[in-house]
């Protein structure tokens, strides 16, 4: 009498982890329909008619799927082998004046940026999850432990992820419905998403900076106290353009507070030094 082990847990609604004696792996569906994966390669599909007995269920093995793939591909390749020594080689086509010009000219790269607030997980990242851990049993199957490790750890991330903004909606860490809609306002943007509007927040913290930079050689330049106070209060008003939107997103290496600290320290400098200087005449 051989000695048997199963045991079922429930991760997520529909999603079951079954660990057997020989083998783990994962099933999800609803009622009616179903599909599960282990790690010996077998992929059972199973479809039925709810209260009629009628079922219809499907195995196949990825494991021999992927011997079969092996030995064609493996085949075809000597085939290919035999008839390109067989025939002259080709000469390569020259490539167009457009793509040569073009990388001779490479493009410059934007400026990183960093997103201060993370995305609020939701029900996506339950689907990512279930997948990643399906992905994980698959790539196990398939010999590539690593990968599935990695998949695994992904899939745990987010579920847990998930779960964790359901018991701690008020988490700091991630960027709430009214941050969002300030967000766009601050880049002029209709985008919902961290990822969004970060990448619209990079044209309009580049332009700031110009603009800050100018402003900057103005004050340095100028001795008449108006000019120094128009260009100053300028310079001010954009730095702090760049430490509200600091609140979501900043440049890398950038400190926006230290910088508007120390433009706000320089024009009352500048400012000081002509009210000497009139004091003094």
């Amino acid at each position: 009498m051989g000695l048997r082990f199963r045991k079922s847990v429930k991760i997520a609604p529909g999603v079951r982890l079954n660990i057997g004696k020989k083998s783990v792996g994962i099933s999800a569906g609803v009622k009616g329909y179903r599909k599960s994966i282990n790690s010996s390669g077998r992929v059972t599909t199973s479809i039925g008619v709810p209260g009629t007995g009628v079922s219809y269920v499907k195995t196949e093995n990825l494991k021999s799927k992927k011997k079969k793939a092996v030995s064609s591909r493996v085949s075809s390749t000597a085939t290919a082998t035999s008839s390109s020594a067989s025939s002259p080689a080709a000469a390569p086509a020259p490539a167009p004046a457009k793509v040569q010009k073009a990388a001779a000219q490479p493009k410059e790269k934007p400026p990183k940026t960093t997103a201060v607030l993370q995305e609020r997980p939701d029900a996506s990242f339950v689907v990512f999850g279930v997948v990643a851990l399906a992905g994980s049993v698959f790539l196990f199957a398939s010999s590539h432990v690593i990968f599935s490790v990695v998949a695994a750890l992904f899939g745990i991330f987010c579920l847990y992820s998930f779960i964790h903004i359901k018991r701690h909606p008020e988490d700091p860490r991630y960027i709430t419905e009214e941050q969002l809609t300030r967000w766009g306002q601050l880049v002029h943007s209709d985008a919902k998403t961290v990822s969004q509007l970060q990448k619209a927040s990079v044209p309009v913290l580049v332009d700031l900076k110009k603009r800050a930079a100018w402003h900057y050689e103005q004050v340095s330049s100028v001795g008449f106290g108006p000019d120094v106070s128009y260009y100053g209060q300028a310079l001010i008003d954009v730095q702090n353009q760049i430490v509200a939107l600091s609140e979501f997103v900043m440049l890398q290496g950038d400190n926006p507070k230290q910088d508007l600290e120390n433009y706000s320290s320089f024009v009352s400098q500048k400012i000081t030094a002509f009210t000497d200087d009139i004091l003094k005449d």
